[in-house]
């Protein structure tokens, strides 16, 4: 019989999490077990009843009460920000029970839950989170592409994936050293696509009045002007999907300029160019609110790191103003002329 637990799943994999394997995503192992029952969750809750409680924030503005329950287990119960109401279970922090009060809003929180627990097993591993979004050329070689708001990230990841490439990420990229195969890593986790009307323009589409159907419904995100995309709407769209991980071959620092014509050279300062787009910590995405202890991530750690992976991968600045430039030729340009 097909439930409503077998609907959430379905379409978190159809719509959420459409990306090809990895091997950077293969190593990440955890267990996720979703219930769909509203009296679960509330004998779930009534567990901290009596039990000292310490308010979590996953996000900016998004908050969970968390209890420990005599027999151990760590309890975490939605709060502020979030729509959809549900608890996180675990005693191991490795094995998961994710409790929802109803079907509805379940598969993009869900989709969020997994992504969380990705980048903090990756995190655990020393990998840094980026404002940056990133994407493989029709050529083969893999690009990451930071930049400030505005600067194009992901309508550049996006037109990547639309001129025969694949997207890695469009916001958020996490970068990873692997001392066992000597490559550094960017790893993208997006569940959601946010574009705006001048991004879908340039692909062609006029018409968006059907899109969104998915879109967060969390009271938190509300986005403006801008549409969430479901991975799955975005590969329908641009008949281009998401690979999940892949080798960095290249940086290039995104620069909105206002220039007349794009222009992609050398940075000049390549370790301040990467460094001003590092999030560590990221002042949106809380780090280890899925672990036992919090931590703190070491800036001299940060510095070292990115001193390595600008000596072994070449980072490039490419200034000009998306509205103009980024379009099907945008792959193009994310090839210096050096290189061609």
């Amino acid at each position: 019989m097909f439930t409503e637990v077998d609907e959430v799943r379905a379409a978190v994999a159809a719509e959420y999490h459409v990306t090809e394997p990895s091997a950077v995503a293969r190593s990440v192992a955890y267990e996720l077990h979703l219930w769909i029952d509203a009296d679960l969750a509330a004998r779930a809750r009534s567990t901290g009843e009596t039990r000292r409680r310490v308010a979590v924030e996953s996000f900016t503005d998004w908050w969970y009460n968390s209890w420990t329950t005599e027999d151990g287990f760590r309890v975490l119960a939605s709060g502020e920000g979030y729509a959809w109401k549900h608890l996180l279970i675990t005693d191991d922090f490795q094995s998961w029970v994710l409790i929802g009060d109803e079907v509805h809003g379940a598969a993009v929180s869900t989709a969020r839950v997994l992504r969380e627990l990705v980048r903090e097993r990756l995190v655990q591993r020393g990998a840094l989170m980026f404002h940056a979004g990133g994407g493989v050329l029709p050529d083969g070689s893999a690009v990451m592409l930071p930049g400030d708001s505005g600067a194009g990230k992901t309508s550049g990841s996006v037109q990547i994936a639309a001129a025969g490439g694949r997207c890695v990420a469009t916001d958020r990229l996490l970068v990873l050293w692997d001392a066992e195969a000597e490559t550094w890593w960017m790893v993208g986790l997006p569940s959601t696509t946010r574009l705006a009307s001048g991004a879908f323009r340039a692909l062609g589409i006029d018409d968006t009045r059907r899109l969104g159907q998915h879109r967060d419904n969390s009271a938190a995100t509300a986005s403006g002007s801008k549409i969430s995309l479901t991975n799955g709407e975005v590969a329908e769209l641009i008949g281009g999907g998401f690979v999940s991980g892949v080798r960095v071959d290249r940086i290039v620092v995104l620069v909105a300029d206002g220039s007349e014509l794009p222009v992609c050279a050398e940075a000049v300062d390549p370790l301040s160019a990467v460094l001003q787009h590092a999030l560590v910590p990221d002042p949106a995405y809380r780090t280890h609110w899925l672990s036992p202890g919090t931590g703190v991530e070491s800036a001299e750690l940060l510095r070292d790191t990115l001193r390595g992976l600008v000596a072994d991968v070449p980072v490039y600045e490419l200034r000009w103003t998306p509205s103009l430039h980024c379009d099907r030729a945008t792959a193009a340009l994310l090839v210096p002329n050096a290189e061609n």
